[in-house]
């Protein structure tokens, strides 16, 4: 499945430019860096909750 970073909830964004730079997946199976609109195929996603 396709998707992006942006609302995941194992994304952590990049301090200097949270919309647009280079972020963090912090999944316990997987890491790497994305940017929050990339389109990659991710099966661990999980969205944010409405707070």
């Amino acid at each position: 499945m396709k998707t992006t970073c942006a609302l995941c909830r194992h994304y952590q964004p990049d301090p200097i430019n949270p919309v647009a730079g280079l972020g963090r997946c912090m999944h316990p199976a997987r890491h790497g860096y994305f940017y929050p609109d990339q389109q990659h195929a991710c099966r661990d996603r999980e969205e944010v909750k409405g707070e």
